[in-house]
């Protein structure tokens, strides 16, 4: 008798430990950031979603981490295609999630061609652009990075590059500007940007030494 009750209360010890270990792992899987790219084919319905045009969209993040579950859409606006050549006016990041049957935009980042600079495209640079957990602390902390292109007839090549973090909601900008004249070039941080975690800030830099080996960038005030 002493045997089976023994026997019982280990078996309610054995499933009561269980039953701990699985709410913290759901804990801990919950608490966890995850980034996936959503697929071209499912494109067309976030862009019904967002009342935009799904030729416009670059690309999608389906992304989930402490904050809940969002997605964050890159889209160029295209205002002329000319062969296999496509130039946008405009782009635009918005990272939104679905709040009681509509869209809340938790931010979104705009910005259009300088045509007086002789700007004729901007776009996203997105093997640059990233969607991780960066410091840690189980929320994601995107990267966003595009650039304009010139005219070919413009001999100074001027290109505008912008490199935005975005870190628990606030936006943090190094921008700069390539050309051929020493002049022209520049390279600047956010007044705040010294306020991002060491991990973060140091990421950055691999980023733009990663671009400037790539793409022959100087990156750097003249």
């Amino acid at each position: 008798m002493h045997s089976r009750i023994h026997l019982i209360l280990n078996s309610k010890k054995f499933h009561l430990i269980a039953l701990i270990l699985l709410c913290v792992f759901k804990i801990s899987f919950a608490q966890s950031s995850q980034s996936a790219i959503v697929p071209k084919g499912e494109h067309a319905a976030i862009a019904a979603q967002l009342d935009e045009n799904p030729k416009d969209i670059r690309r999608v993040y389906d992304l989930s981490d402490a904050s809940g579950h969002y997605q964050l859409a890159l889209m160029e606006k295209i205002s002329k295609i000319n062969g296999k050549d496509t130039l946008h006016n405009s782009i635009q990041a918005i990272c939104f999630m679905e709040d009681h049957g509509g869209n809340l935009v938790k931010w979104d980042i705009k910005d259009y061609i300088d045509k007086s600079s002789g700007e004729i495209s901007l776009v996203f640079w997105t093997r640059y652009c990233t969607a991780t957990d960066l410091d840690g602390d189980k929320r994601i902390d995107p990267v966003i990075v595009y650039g304009s292109e010139s005219s070919p007839e413009d001999a100074d090549n001027y290109q505008r590059i912008r490199i935005i973090t975005v870190y628990k909601g606030k936006k943090y900008a190094i921008r700069a500007t390539e050309c051929v004249l020493d002049d022209c070039r520049t390279l600047t941080r956010d007044k705040d940007f010294a306020k991002l975690p060491v991990s973060i800030k140091s990421y950055l830099e691999k980023l733009m030494q990663r671009m400037r080996g790539d793409q022959g960038l100087i990156l750097h005030h003249h």
